[in-house]
């Protein structure tokens, strides 16, 4: 009875064997590639966080230097984020308050350069929109009609080709809705108050 036993483990461990060795490497190396992923993603999440972290520091340093007045400090606060977080909402957020800073104290040129990055460099298109119209404001303000007016046009047309793109979506949407249905199966059949229609799905 134990050979017999010993037999049967004995096949267990070869079939054992010989999945490891048809299919080990695969499955090592997904999991592998997974925990890498895993890793990655993580590691990408922390830098993020603390780039953002950093970010609002300066940020916080520029709103100060506003509510100071103080527009160099404001200025080398932007400039540093500029520099170093370009991408976050901060820098952006930070062009903007020191653009209206700059208004406020009649520097019109360094609140056309401020609002121009925003509209040129900032990842939140909320914000750039809002910077392209501040900007088209100055603009006016110092009598250059014509690039106030090129920058409003840029604008309403990037806003009609988002909303052609909602448009197109919608229309797209409808239809397959409308194909789903018209593909669906009817049944008529009686009911205690009369007759009702019973979708069937496939």
């Amino acid at each position: 009875m134990a050979n017999h036993l010993d037999l049967e483990e004995q096949e267990q461990l070869d079939q054992l064997k010989h999945f490891w060795n048809t299919w080990g490497t695969l499955i090592s190396s997904v999991l592998i590639l997974v925990a890498g992923s895993l890793v990655a993603w993580n590691g990408y999440q922390y830098w993020q966080n603390r780039q953002a972290s950093q970010a609002a520091a300066l940020y916080d340093a520029v709103d100060v230097a506003a509510r100071a007045g103080d527009q160099a400090r404001m200025a080398q606060a932007f400039a540093d984020l500029k520099a170093k977080y370009a991408g976050t909402t901060q820098a952006s957020q930070a062009g903007l308050a020191l653009a209206k800073t700059m208004v406020e104290a009649g520097n019109a040129d360094g609140a056309k350069e401020a609002l121009a990055w925003v509209a040129a460099q900032s990842g939140d298109d909320g914000l750039k929109a809002l910077a392209k119209v501040r900007l088209a404001s100055v603009l006016m303000d110092q009598k250059n009609y014509d690039d106030s007016s090129s920058c409003l046009e840029a604008l309403l047309w990037s806003l009609k080709r988002s909303l052609q793109i909602a448009r197109e979506t919608f229309i797209c949407c409808r239809i397959s809705v409308r194909k789903l249905l018209r593909s669906m199966p009817r049944l008529i059949s009686p009911s205690r108050t009369g007759w009702s229609t019973v979708v069937l799905w496939r």
